[in-house]
């Protein structure tokens, strides 16, 4: 797709940003929080989030420490992280005696310029963008403003043949409509049919947005935009040529969040790691204790069946053996 000046956005909460580069997060909070603690530090909230709405979140780590959770956009350049701006309010919080807390985070409705995308929970005072030295966990917050993917070509697009324009970050089953400015300065839907699927049921799941350029049009640029019809808010510009010899252009993908908190010793993230050797480990000694115990008892079984057949009499196999034995008895 042609550029669309969309910033994908990512929230992080609990992530308090003093200057951009890569740095890690204040040591003296982490380590409040996890250092001590005699189970796995976390903090937890839903994977699906929406703006203008509230979250409960869940914090685990040092019994009686307080610490504070913060909300993030963050900002993405490509697939990496640029930089973790502040969204939304602080929250306190204070861990009790078994090192649990409570808190509900803000996600507050995003100006018309900033798109949906992920959002980070972890904790204030985080410097930089590198997560594996924070505690947290990503989310996807959906917005009116979705963050676009692109329709598979950059500014110069064919005339009449439907183009599948991709998006995520979309508020549940939001729809939208391609239009397009013509000579007179008025706007003119573009957008062509709906497939099955193409609405986004969720702000993780990707949509498809369907339009086409007319023909005939001279070859100069025009100017789209897309409509966000249910709020009838104008939520991306973009501008485009007509032409019969465009040039195709890969869609960006869909972010994938890297872990959280993976350098941190008694991070959630660090613990879920150790869990498949774990489990493989103890398969093994179940393995080995049940061959210690059918061992002995197949051993057992022998010898009780071979001292049965040597105390079982002996059957006589002749008329004469049957007297002799009969006067051996009477002798007795």
């Amino acid at each position: 797709m042609n550029r669309i000046y969309t910033s994908a956005v990512v929230s992080v909460m609990a992530l308090a940003l003093t200057g951009p580069g890569v740095a890690v997060a204040d040591e003296a909070n982490d380590a409040a929080l996890c250092a001590q603690a005699d189970h796995p530090c976390s903090i937890r909230v839903a994977p699906v989030l929406r703006e203008a709405a509230s979250y409960p979140v869940t914090v685990a780590g040092a019994t009686n420490t307080s610490t504070t959770v913060q909300t993030y956009r963050v900002l993405l350049d490509g697939d990496r992280i640029s930089a973790l701006e502040p969204y939304g309010d602080a929250v306190p919080v204070k861990l009790n005696a078994a090192g649990i807390a409570q808190a509900s985070v803000v996600m507050p409705k995003l100006s018309t310029n900033e798109a949906g995308g992920y959002v980070l929970v972890g904790l204030a005072g985080a410097r930089g963008v590198d997560v594996s030295s924070m505690v947290g966990s990503f989310a996807v917050l959906g917005a009116s403003r979705p963050t676009l993917l692109g329709d598979g070509y950059g500014d110069q697009k064919p005339v009449g043949q439907v183009l599948d324009l991709q998006y995520y970050g979309a508020l549940s089953s939001a729809r939208y409509t391609v239009d397009m400015q013509d000579d007179s300065g008025g706007w003119s839907e573009v957008s062509a049919p709906e497939q099955p699927g193409d609405v986004a049921a969720s702000p993780d799941a990707v949509g498809h947005l369907r339009y086409a350029l007319p023909r005939g049009l001279p070859s100069r640029q025009y100017s789209f935009r897309l409509r966000n019809t249910a709020l009838g808010e104008v939520v991306a510009n973009w501008h485009a040529t007509p032409s019969l010899s465009p040039v195709m252009q890969s869609r960006s993908v869909m972010w994938t969040p890297p872990p959280v908190g993976n350098k941190i010793g008694n991070s959630a993230t660090r613990h879920a790691h150790r869990t498949a050797p774990t489990k493989l480990a103890a398969t093994g000694i179940i393995g080995i204790c049940a061959a210690v115990s059918v061992f002995p008892g197949m051993r057992a079984a022998r010898r009780r069946r071979h001292l049965a057949r040597v105390a079982r009499p002996r059957p006589a196999t002749s008329p004469i053996d049957a007297m002799r034995s009969t006067k051996v008895e009477d002798a007795q």
